[in-house]
């Protein structure tokens, strides 16, 4: 008598289970608790940063370079700009000029085999300051690279970044030569003006 009421007690839990189960799946969307539960930090306005950019110039061969930021950032970023060849050619430039803001512009050309055009270029905008990280980007930049190493960027759009305090667009299009050296474009010199 005590094994059949031990089964009979498991059934009816299974039973009960498997009835929960189902009124909760019913209840709410496929068991998910209802209601929106999503939690969207406050967006907080970013400081403009005009910048006081124009002193110097990125130059290889005697060809100045300068890459145009205009929107929610403004100036023409002139500082030196890191390049880096591998598979990838990354290209990467800073502008300190309005302490404690630090802009940073960061460009990923993929599968780069050197002169001829390039799509989908990766391109992300960085504003940041104590305690925040405003972040801009793009994955539709058209680059050129000329024989000679210099890359042009076409006018292209990077849209704020959810999750970070970014707002309104930036614009970025200009030129940029890096410093030839073993292996391809390593790094940019700078000279003042």
């Amino acid at each position: 008598m005590k094994r059949h009421m031990l089964t009979i007690a498991a059934v009816l839990a299974f039973v009960a289970l498997a009835v929960g189960t189902a009124v909760t799946a019913v209840t709410s969307a496929s068991g998910a608790p209802v209601g929106d539960y999503v939690v969207t930090p406050p967006r907080v306005a970013v400081p403009q940063h005009e910048s006081a950019m124009a002193g110097c110039t990125v130059t290889q061969s005697g060809r100045a370079s300068a890459v145009r930021v205009t929107g929610a950032c403004t100036g023409t970023l002139t500082r030196p700009f890191s390049c880096v060849r591998g598979e990838t050619l990354s290209l990467s430039a800073d502008d300190r000029s309005a302490d404690p803001q630090v802009f940073y512009l960061t460009l990923v050309l993929p599968e780069f085999e050197g002169a001829g055009d390039y799509f989908e270029v990766a391109a992300q905008a960085q504003l940041t300051w104590p305690g925040n990280v405003a972040r801009w980007t793009s994955r539709d930049l058209v680059a050129r690279v000329d024989r000679d190493g210099a890359i042009g960027i076409l006018p292209t759009v990077l849209m704020p970044q959810a999750g970070t305090p970014a707002s309104g667009n930036i614009e970025i299009r200009g030129r940029i030569a890096c410093e030839a050296g073993p292996g391809g474009p390593v790094s940019a010199t700078v000279s003042h003006s």
